[in-house]
């Protein structure tokens, strides 16, 4: 793949990660419209991963793929007052983010 091709991927994936990190704030601030922009924002990080999957670490993405299962519903009815829950996360976004070294 050709250097501008990493690039979109990286810029699309940016912006899926932004989407999940402010979808997941509204979450925790109780608005559960932001449910389902999570999910779609997740669907389309799992999808990139598989269709770009030579663009990306494997040490990166390996676990990733798996922690992105973790349904954003039961999250939201999880996750308020759970502190832990919400830092686990945060490490989430945050692994993500360094697969296109924005973290």
């Amino acid at each position: 793949m050709t250097s501008t091709t990493a690039q979109c991927v990286a810029a699309y994936w940016t912006r899926q990660l932004d989407a999940l990190r402010a979808g997941l704030a509204a979450i925790g601030d109780g608005d559960l419209a932001a449910v389902h922009r999570s999910r779609v924002a997740i669907r389309r990080l799992r999808s990139t991963m598989r269709t770009f999957a030579d663009l990306l670490d494997a040490k990166l993405t390996g676990g990733l793929d798996a922690g992105l299962r973790q349904p954003v519903v039961n999250l939201a009815l999880e996750l308020f007052g759970d502190l832990e829950r919400r830092s686990a996360q945060r490490d989430l976004v945050v692994g993500a983010s360094r697969i296109v070294g924005i973290a």
